[in-house]
């Protein structure tokens, strides 16, 4: 998956209300599941942006609600920390080249991320996770639902 979209305001870029669609595949034996929903980011402070998702995560054996928080903090151009909504850190991220890679450690667990900006209104996520506790792979795509739903109602600069 290439990328040949660079994010120089990654507040910018991400900021609004988008579309998701998450396929996750239980490696350990529980099959497919599906999470259909909404995130949205927005400005939390002068250097970062809170996160949230909310939506349905279908299973072989049934539905639920599901939503997560996070924040991405100290924004630096196409930059930031995520951490966790507790303030734990969870990795790096840095779209300035329009892809990026990371790994990161949960225990014994080690989750392979793969971000890559599709354009000014896309971004696909995978992980790859594997240890003891844990083995799945998902795949996220979100889509803006409105570029007039930006954070902040400006355009977003994509530079190639």
């Amino acid at each position: 998956m290439a990328s040949t979209c660079r994010i120089s305001d990654l507040a910018a870029f991400l900021g609004g209300s988008w579309d998701v669609a998450r396929e996750l595949d239980d490696l350990a034996g529980s099959g497919a599941m599906r999470f259909v929903g909404t995130a949205r980011w927005w400005p939390r402070g002068a250097a970062e942006l809170g996160y949230e998702e909310h939506g349905v995560l279908e299973r072989a054996d049934g539905r639920d609600d599901a939503w997560r928080n996070l924040s991405y903090a100290r924004l630096d151009g196409g930059r930031a920390e995520v951490r966790y909504a507790d303030g734990r850190p969870f990795h790096e991220l840095d779209l300035t080249r329009g892809r990026w890679r990371t790994l990161v450690s949960c225990g014994a667990d080690r989750y392979a991320g793969l971000f890559v900006v599709g354009g000014p209104d896309q971004l696909v996520v995978r992980w790859t996770v594997r240890g003891p506790a844990k083995a799945y792979s998902s795949t996220t795509r979100y889509l803006r639902q409105r570029a007039s739903d930006r954070a902040d109602g400006s355009a977003v600069a994509v530079g190639r």
